[in-house]
């Protein structure tokens, strides 16, 4: 009898040790060959969760959230003194032009172009353009529609839409293409989010409770704002 367990323990961890082999040899084959192959053997095995996770870093040529050509990469936030903090290199095209700082204290955020002051005199007048672009398109409303726009405010609107562009990404991957965000009550500091299967139905959802101020994202390139 005690031989028969003692074959019975050997053989197990052999196979224990072929299956472990094996599934290092899927692995190979995994980062080895075609993407097609690949989500044939994650489809059987569940490699899939590694796939995915680095896809979801950022993906090479990834499209992100920007306004007029300016996008902030590199984007760090944390607990300021009044609000969040947000850093980050500021984009304009394909070149990193400057430093964005808000402290989040209550403070004027900063924006330090690099290459100093050659820096400055080429991209504030491209900066200062794109402001004035953006709020001649969409303008301020209601109890803010007199304020003096700025650099800094603008800065708050693509770091807003990088929120909302995170939030379709959310979404999306979930199943729904079309997202509507909008207030039930205009001063609210929070947005509802609806996500349906197409743009058809979001607009019937949009009808049906009589939106007024919404914002509707069915594509990522809703976030490129040109």
């Amino acid at each position: 009898m005690l031989d028969l367990w003692l074959y019975i323990s050997v053989m197990f961890g052999c196979l224990q040790v072929v299956y472990k082999g094996f599934r290092r040899f899927l692995l190979f084959l995994f980062l080895r060959f075609s993407r097609q192959f690949r989500w044939a053997l994650s489809a059987v095995y569940g490699i899939v969760g590694l796939q995915n996770k680095h896809r979801a870093v950022s993906p090479k040529g990834e499209k992100m959230a920007s306004i007029f050509g300016f996008k902030l990469k590199n984007r760090r936030t944390f607990q300021g003194r009044d609000w969040e903090g947000n850093q980050g290199d500021l984009w304009y095209g394909n070149k990193k032009v400057a430093w964005y700082n808000d402290s989040g204290d209550g403070s004027m955020a900063d924006i330090d172009f690099y290459d100093g002051r050659k820096g400055r005199e080429e991209y504030q007048p491209i900066l200062d353009a794109a402001v004035k672009q953006y709020y001649e398109r969409f303008p301020l409303e209601g109890e803010y529609a007199d304020l003096p726009v700025d650099a800094e405010m603008f800065m708050g609107e693509l770091l807003e839409l990088m929120d909302r562009e995170k939030t379709y990404k959310s979404m999306l991957k979930k199943g729904y293409p079309a997202v509507i965000m909008y207030k039930k009550e205009e001063n609210s500091p929070y947005e509802q989010i609806v996500g349906l299967q197409s743009e058809q139905a979001a607009k019937k959802y949009i009808e049906k409770n009589k939106l007024t101020k919404y914002k509707l994202f069915t594509s990522a390139e809703d976030f490129d704002i040109k």
